[in-house]
């Protein structure tokens, strides 16, 4: 299974659909690997920007989780239907999931810093969408203060990155600068080079403007 998730890492998805045909004939949904062979599925779909397949996928990730009374796996599921409703660029509909996974993270994971972060991430993404700067500040600064808490050098990267991304929006460059350099920094500790190179585009292409 780890293997699957590397090759997809590195983008290398003709290993990744052997992969999973390979685990399609060895595992069924009582193994303890099928929701991790669900969402490297619904990832593969997702890379290819097969939404309608990876979303049923992940339906099918919720619905399982739902029936087994699986908490940890629910609200990842629903984390990852909103992922793929988001790239479709239906914000509501991400935002519904995501709300949903809010309450069973704070109602059953209250202390879990990154489950917390991550979360947070993504709503003030999702209002940044919507153009609610002020809210998606406020969401991304309580992001990032649960990504430092868990030591997710990932999940402080991102955070900075979208308050990059805000404050982009509202056109203060000084903000951006010091968010997108320490979102490279953080790339760069995590060996992170797709994500570093990503926030170094950005930062070039804003002081090309």
């Amino acid at each position: 299974m780890n293997q699957g998730f590397v090759a997809l890492f590195e983008g290398n998805l003709s290993l990744v659909k052997n992969i999973i045909t390979d685990l399609t004939y060895n595992l069924n949904q009582d193994s303890p690997l099928y929701f991790s062979f669900l969402n490297l599925k619904g990832y593969s779909f997702f890379e290819n920007s097969q939404y309608e397949q990876a979303m049923k996928i992940y339906e099918e990730y919720v619905n399982l989780a739902k029936q087994k009374e699986d908490l940890d796996n629910l609200h990842i599921g629903l984390h990852q239907l909103a992922m793929v409703y988001r790239e479709k660029e239906e914000y509501k509909n991400a935002l519904d999931l995501i709300n949903q996974e809010y309450k069973i993270i704070i109602d059953n994971f209250p202390e879990d810093s990154l489950k917390n972060s991550i979360n947070l991430y993504e709503q003030g993404y999702l209002h940044l969408k919507f153009n609610q700067y002020k809210k998606a500040l406020l969401l991304l600064e309580e992001s990032l203060k649960f990504a430092v808490e868990s030591d997710d050098l990932i999940s402080i990267a991102c955070s900075y990155r979208a308050l990059g991304e805000t404050y982009a929006s509202l056109s203060n460059e000084e903000k951006v600068v010091q968010n997108y350099k320490s979102s490279i920094e953080y790339f760069e500790q995590a060996d992170d080079e797709i994500g570093k190179k990503e926030v170094e585009k950005m930062l070039k292409e804003l002081k090309e403007n």
